[in-house]
């Protein structure tokens, strides 16, 4: 566990900053975030700051507009080429004018996370501006001694009005991957910060039952490696081979020329689950209802990638690239990353179990191809 963690204490409600959305490209609908929505209809049970919300919120109306401004660029390109015939030119004309405005479709996400979860908004008049005054004098966490203190006083703001609620309605554990968030609650005793949204669901819950909960599906998985539970077995591996068909990893290579590419075909060779056997093979618990469990366990996936490299080479007699060949490289590779199972039925009793969902996540897939060369053969 993480070391700001105080067990003795139990806690009111969860909260998140904005580094933990940022960190999942702000997936409110899959993950860990959608986690979150156990938390509706709970009575405040899952908080959010109005400065968090609204940082999310511009981070959101950035995103939005850079996913417009790109559909705009690439289906005004594809019609000045003339790639597309005339009446699919005008369907996309009438799918453009359709679109929305991005403050609009960012304000709607947000709002959408906001009723899933039914998060309690906790307003910046709740922070006491004497206190925000003697934390900046003080050089007193979040604020830092060195450098320019602008850029935390809204990480203050968030923190002093959500300790002020949970003073009044009681101690509340945050996730934030912010150093100035940490240093903070250390010093609090209404705020304990996590740097894992996935520990910080599992503190949530029932600790006893959670506990339970993690050796009983740590026992369903050693079963399945026996061989014990054939069909939770097949359903499982092939769960994770149709989500490790979906992976896009982050390809690099090298060439003195330009270079396009495209991932053709995924392969899917294993998997195996790769925690401590002895440590009930790392299994965490994110959400326990009375038939429904909700774990994390780390799992290395084998696949093997297909990439379909195209090189090009600018003429600046025609000023335009020319096409010095395309070819295809595979690359086998493995990869780790927390399988997110979603199991309904009495973990206690297997053969009662349904394998509802499985989810790959906190992965970084990468694969580097170095140098790739032109294929003339294949002009």
């Amino acid at each position: 566990m993480d070391q700001w963690y105080k067990p003795s204490m139990p806690y009111r409600a969860l909260t998140i900053d904005t580094t933990v959305a940022y960190g999942v490209g702000f997936d409110f609908e899959h993950g860990l975030l959608a986690q979150l929505r156990q938390f509706h209809g709970g009575g405040d049970r899952f908080v959010l700051s109005a400065i968090v919300e609204a940082e999310m919120l511009k981070q959101l109306r950035v995103m939005t507009t850079a996913t417009r401004d790109k559909y705009l660029s690439v289906s005004q390109d594809a019609k000045e080429r003339r790639l597309l015939p005339t009446e699919v030119t005008v369907a996309i004309d009438a799918l453009t004018s359709s679109l929305a405005d991005p403050d609009v479709a960012a304000r709607a996400h947000m709002d959408a996370f906001v009723d899933a979860t039914g998060a309690r908004r906790i307003p910046v008049d709740l922070a006491s501006m004497t206190d925000l005054a003697r934390l900046y004098f003080e050089n007193a966490p979040p604020f830092e001694a060195a450098g320019a203190k602008k850029a935390e006083f809204p990480d203050a703001i968030a923190l002093l009005s959500l300790e002020a609620w949970a003073r009044q309605n009681g101690k509340v554990l945050a996730v934030s991957k912010d150093n100035g968030w940490q240093a903070f609650a250390e010093k609090s005793q209404h705020l304990d910060v996590f740097k894992s949204l996935g520990e910080a669901l599992a503190v949530f819950q029932e600790q006893a039952a959670a506990e339970k909960a993690a050796k009983d599906v740590a026992a369903v998985i050693r079963q399945i490696i026996s061989g014990e539970l054939p069909e939770l077995a097949a359903n499982l591996q092939g769960r994770i081979e149709s989500r490790t068909e979906e992976l896009d990893p982050e390809i690099a290579a090298d060439s003195p020329y330009q270079i396009d590419y495209e991932l053709s075909a995924v392969a899917f060779e294993k998997y195996e689950f790769a925690g401590d056997p002895d440590d009930d093979f790392d299994v965490t618990v994110v959400r326990l209802d009375e038939r429904l469990v909700v774990v994390t366990a780390p799992v290395v996936v084998r696949a093997t990638f297909q990439v379909s490299f195209h090189l090009l080479q600018w003429d600046s007699t025609d000023r335009e690239y020319v096409s010095l060949g395309s070819h295809c490289e595979h690359q086998e590779a493995e990869f780790l990353f927390d399988a997110l199972i979603t199991l309904v039925g009495d973990v206690a009793a297997p053969e009662t179990l349904d394998l509802q969902d499985v989810e790959l996540v906190n992965g970084s897939p990468h694969l580097d191809f170095g140098e790739v060369e032109p294929d003339f053969g294949d002009r």
